[in-house]
């Protein structure tokens, strides 16, 4: 059970925040797969060849067994945008790609006094829907971007600079 602190007196904890304050031990970058990725931009399958909008045209893929007849390709003009939609789509039900989540994730540590710290974790909003097969520098370009709205949370918490912190770059 906490104790409760006489009103006008002041904790241990206030005295040490006075001249202690909480710093980054490391910083890493986690890629987390989408178990469940919105691919509704490319198409969708289905029993019937009905459009629910303009920009989708059919493809009849046959009748293979035990599987949708139709692709519905979206976001489509031309036949030919209605074949990379279907292939790409194909590669993500063969799980040739997947999609990713990225994020930045802070390891905190916060001064209790006499040498102690709490171990805090604190994380950007993270980005999803990142294709596994995206340019090398894209991906980069997203995992900086979540640094930098990291760097804007950890400020809010007392956090001045993170140079000189490790960084972690996932793979």
């Amino acid at each position: 059970m906490a104790r409760r602190i006489p009103r006008g007196m002041k904790s241990h904890f206030d005295e040490v925040r006075k001249t202690q304050k909480p710093k980054v031990s490391k910083i890493v970058i986690k890629r987390m797969v989408d178990e469940n990725p919105d691919l509704s931009y490319l198409g969708r399958f289905s029993d019937s060849p009905d459009l629910k909008s303009e920009d989708e045209i059919v493809f009849d893929r046959g009748g293979v067994p035990r599987e949708y007849r139709f692709f519905i390709a979206a976001n489509v003009e031309n036949k030919k945008q209605v074949e990379e939609n279907y292939q790409r789509m194909m590669k993500y039900e063969r799980g040739d790609i997947s999609d990713y989540g990225i994020m930045a994730e802070a390891e905190v540590l916060v001064p209790e006094g006499r040498g102690n710290y709490t171990v805090q974790t604190i994380h950007s909003g993270g980005l999803w829907g990142n294709p596994s097969d995206s340019d090398a520098s894209y991906l980069k370009e997203i995992e900086d971007e979540q640094i930098e709205e990291l760097k804007r949370q950890l400020r809010a918490f007392g956090v001045k600079s993170i140079k000189g912190v490790p960084i972690v770059r996932g793979k």
